[in-house]
């Protein structure tokens, strides 16, 4: 899951760890804005295509554990095997911890939030507005901006994964 945030903070394709095409940087002012404006709009799907999938992933686990609760009172209902309504029980609390390891929730937010981010900074790049008004090369903006919103990303996978305060792996 990393490499692939890293992957697309780079720009590089899934998997790619670097070949000729990464040396070929642009050379004139156009190469240079249709690699800025192209990265832009690779980094913009990409996070709404992962946003979409943690969103998916979030809710499948979500209705499942509704029906499973919902199930609970029902088969107590019909004087169901006791093994069978303990069970639909737990597996609400296994959903539940898989999706607070996986947090689910959390990266549907944030990847959607930079993708958003994203979608702003082209916008007003290519609509010259705000601070792309006024600087000579709105495209090397674009740039640093997009390097800034993937720092934050970066630095959100970092927060959300480390270990919490005062835990060590041995301590979990």
């Amino acid at each position: 899951m990393l490499t692939d945030q890293i992957d697309a903070m780079t720009g590089r394709a899934m998997g790619d760890r670097g070949n000729a095409a990464d040396q070929n940087l642009p050379s004139t002012p156009s190469e240079h804005q249709a690699f800025v404006i192209g990265r832009a709009e690779s980094q913009i799907g990409y996070f709404h295509r992962k946003a979409g999938r943690e969103r998916a992933k979030y809710y499948g686990v979500k209705i499942a554990q509704i029906v499973l609760a919902a199930a609970v009172p029902v088969a107590a209902s019909v004087h169901a095997p006791v093994p069978l309504t303990g069970s639909l029980g737990a597996l609400i609390v296994v959903l539940e911890g898989i999706q607070q390891l996986c947090q689910w929730h959390a990266n549907w937010i944030r990847y959607r939030s930079t993708n958003q981010s994203l979608r702003r900074e082209l916008f007003r790049c290519r609509a010259r507005v705000g601070d792309y008004a006024t600087v000579p090369d709105p495209v090397n903006l674009l740039a640093e901006r997009m390097d800034a919103i993937a720092s934050t990303e970066v630095a959100g996978w970092f927060t959300t994964f480390s270990p919490e305060p005062g835990k060590t792996e041995a301590g979990r």
